[in-house]
């Protein structure tokens, strides 16, 4: 109920989604900061807020991708 769109990324950021859809919310995990976030100008342009959500990282997307492709 709370998660309108989830959108696979074709790109290697995000702007052009968040430009079409400009979520109030724009999940990161605990791995980003605010410094390191290419899109935070975006969000915050439009009046969107930034929340870090998960836990510690410790593992990598392109390692979870290996794994899946290597089961299918």
């Amino acid at each position: 109920e709370a998660v309108d769109y989830v959108v696979p990324l074709a790109d290697s950021l995000p702007i052009p989604l968040i430009e079409l859809f400009q979520p109030q919310i724009q999940a990161k995990g605990t791995d980003y900061t605010l410094e390191k976030m290419p899109e935070r100008e975006t969000v915050e342009r439009y009046g969107g807020r930034i929340e870090f959500v998960g836990g510690p990282k410790e593992h990598s997307t392109t390692a979870l991708r290996a794994v899946i492709k290597q089961r299918a």
